[in-house]
């Protein structure tokens, strides 16, 4: 420590300097008390504040001192800062000159996307490393960013605005694989699990009747979407899911009902009824009338006596 210092005093009157750089390009990408972890960290490192931990500091800023640890975390992701110490814990502040990020992600190419994104979750934040995983899929798969987020939207309106983001990157590459990249071809393809209000309601009741408490997939509407595109009315569909009720697979043993019923031109429920399952193949144990039943010691005997044959 230098024999030379600043008083609290003087302290007190000081400036904390904040590069152009941070405001311009880093300050957007996290929320509100993000930012300000961010700016108290940088007064303590240009001011002389003693004793400052991080529990005062959570305290101070009105945080619990995770969120000031997932904060700094989130900042150390996009190379403005080095966490150097857990415990105690420690931060050590870089220039943002040197901060080796992608700038282009951040502030140019998918600018527009991430103020879009954020508009779709608003009871929660996203971080850099979750931007991170967005850019890469959309480079990797070649998805355009407008496509992203209607399958994002999309995935909202399945889930709630809670879905983990990996399960929205999930359904994007499966979109991906099947040429689903654009917005037309996401509109194309999203047409095909729409259902109608009926079969909204349906789809519910069903839900109700497997005891399943989550939400509907994709594939759950896909399914319904395909039985009633093979002519099944709400009756047959609510009996095989009554058949299918605490199945592992419900959804896939009802579709084995129906598209057997299909083939076999069954369509009614009266029909499904009088169905009956293949018998299973029976075993038969032959009995004689003469047959013995031997004790232990005449097996020994047995045994024993054919131990005695002479085969040479």
């Amino acid at each position: 420590m230098s024999f030379c210092s600043f008083s609290k005093e003087f302290s007190k009157t000081a400036y904390t300097t904040i590069e152009n750089n941070f405001i311009t390009n880093y300050m957007a990408c996290l929320n509100g008390d993000a930012v300000k972890v961010y700016l108290y960290g940088l007064y303590l490192c240009q001011n002389a504040v003693e004793n400052v931990t991080l529990d005062k500091m959570a305290e101070i800023l009105d945080l619990r001192e995770s969120k000031v640890i997932e904060y700094f975390n989130c900042w150390q992701e996009l190379g403005l800062i080095n966490v150097i110490s857990i415990e105690p814990f420690a931060v050590k502040y870089l220039p943002c000159d040197v901060v080796k990020v992608n700038n282009e992600n951040i502030g140019g190419k998918y600018k527009e996307f991430c103020k879009s994104l954020k508009t779709l979750f608003p009871k929660r934040d996203i971080y850099p490393n979750e931007f991170t995983e967005y850019y890469n899929v959309m480079e990797d798969y070649h998805i355009r960013p407008e496509a992203m987020l209607m399958i994002a939207q999309y995935c909202i309106n399945l889930k709630g605005d809670e879905i983990r983001y990996s399960y929205i990157l999930k359904v994007a590459k499966n979109f991906a694989d099947e040429g689903a990249n654009t917005i037309e071809k996401v509109e194309e393809k999203l047409a095909n699990y729409s259902l109608s209000i009926k079969d909204e309601k349906l789809l519910k009741e069903l839900f109700e009747i497997l005891c399943l408490k989550q939400s509907p997939t994709i594939w759950d509407r896909s399914m319904l979407k395909k039985w009633r595109g093979w002519k099944f009315n709400a009756d047959f569909i609510m009996k095989c899911g009554e058949k299918a009720k605490g199945k592992k697979s419900p959804f896939a043993y009802m579709d084995k009902i129906i598209s057997t019923s299909k083939d076999n031109g069954v369509y009614s429920v009266e029909e499904l009824e009088k169905a009956k399952p293949k018998a299973k193949a029976q075993t038969y144990e032959k009995t004689y009338s003469n047959q013995h039943t031997y004790s232990k010691d005449e097996l020994d005997d047995l045994s024993g006596s054919e131990n005695d044959i002479d085969i040479g």
